[in-house]
């Protein structure tokens, strides 16, 4: 990750300079108002208004470190301040390379992170002031963003649903799909988890986090809604295996695959990848698709597909669909289960094949 650093004084662009100069995964670019004759590093010389640069490094980087009093860095950043869905990530260091101060975007934006490891490379103390890090609490914005999970739910329910946390109210967990290790380390007492929604609507909790990959029917949504406040996450774990002729339309395509999701009560928001056999891997209807959705096209040789058919009755306890018409076409018994299989992670043919007048969708997890 690129990292800007913006020092003003001659003690604070040696800072600069050992940042520029340390061994790690984040590249360092330092702009410098005054120079310390000992820095032989790479550097940007500024001239004031500093403010100009501070505007560009703001539409320039995602991550911004400011050597400098934090006052004067607060200020700095005051006027271009937008909302902690888009800012960047602002620490601060004092000269002395004392302290590394989260001050913006702290949770989203990677600051409280950036801070701790700044504090690393120059030996500071990171100085880290999100309630969520203080108290020990998981921060709701960040729950699953390790595993790439989306949530459902709009930026006001996520903001009334961490208060509640921070706020020691007691917190319903509903979770059906996705790696469940982000519940290590948290408090038991304050967090109650439900085997399903109707045992979460009949509980007396004041908030409510959800995992799943299903469809929450509205009638149940509007009763949970109506009780408490409620944030959505959507992992990834859903694989789709499509099949098609070359004459299928794009659009019907698409539609097709919504259908087949809907039908079986799945959200489409938990879809992580399209797959199909590599003979179709340019076929546009299929890159369509997965380009509306948002994810990967994976691509499968006829050789691992027939691995698969071979192994099936040992490894995966269930047998694949076969079909005469593409064996006979193409060399596979199968295109839409083989390739859903192969892409998930637990090997779980959730919607064998079903098929349209021109292709073959599958879902696995």
């Amino acid at each position: 990750m690129d990292v800007a650093v913006l020092s003003l004084s001659k003690t604070g662009s040696r800072k600069a300079s050992e940042l520029v100069c340390s061994s790690s995964d984040l590249e360092f670019h330092a702009y410098c108002l005054r120079i310390d004759d000992s820095i032989s590093e790479s550097y940007t010389i500024i001239e004031a208004p500093v403010s100009q640069w501070i505007k560009h490094l703001f539409y320039n980087y995602s991550a911004i470190v400011l050597v400098m009093p934090v006052g004067i860095a607060v200020r700095m950043i005051a006027p271009f301040i937008t909302s902690k869905h888009k800012d960047p990530a602002v620490v601060c260091v004092d000269d002395g390379g004392n302290f590394a101060i989260s001050i913006l975007s702290g949770h989203l934006g990677g600051a409280d992170e950036l801070a701790t490891r700044i504090g690393d490379l120059i030996q500071a103390k990171p100085v880290v002031t999100s309630s969520s890090a203080v108290l020990n609490k998981p921060s709701v914005d960040l729950i699953g963003r390790e595993y790439s999970w989306k949530i459902e739910s709009s930026h006001q329910m996520v903001t009334a649903v961490s208060a509640e946390v921070i706020n020691d109210s007691s917190i319903g967990i509903f979770q059906d799909a996705g790696d469940s290790d982000w519940i290590n380390g948290i408090n038991d007492d304050q967090f109650q988890y439900f085997e399903d929604l109707s045992g979460l609507i009949s509980s007396n909790v004041d908030a409510a986090i959800i995992i799943t990959d299903k469809i929450i029917k509205q009638d149940i949504k509007d009763e949970l809604m109506g009780k408490m406040n409620c944030v959505v996450f959507r992992p990834p774990v859903l694989h789709l295996g499509i099949g098609c002729r070359k004459v299928t339309n794009k659009e019907d395509l698409l539609k097709f695959t919504s259908k087949i999701l809907q039908d079986h009560g799945l959200s489409i928001s938990s879809v992580a990848s399209v797959s199909t056999i590599d003979l179709k891997q340019k076929d546009t209807s299929i890159q369509y698709v997965a380009a509306s959705i948002g994810v990967p096209l994976n691509v499968y040789t006829t050789a691992d597909i027939e691995e698969l058919y071979e192994q099936q009755s040992n490894s995966i306890g269930f047998e694949l669909g076969k079909s005469i018409n593409p064996k006979r076409l193409i060399g596979v018994w199968g295109v839409a289960e083989p390739t859903a299989i192969l892409s998930s992670c637990d090997k779980n043919l959730l919607v064998k094949k079903h098929k349209s007048d021109d292709a073959t969708i599958a879902v696995a997890r």
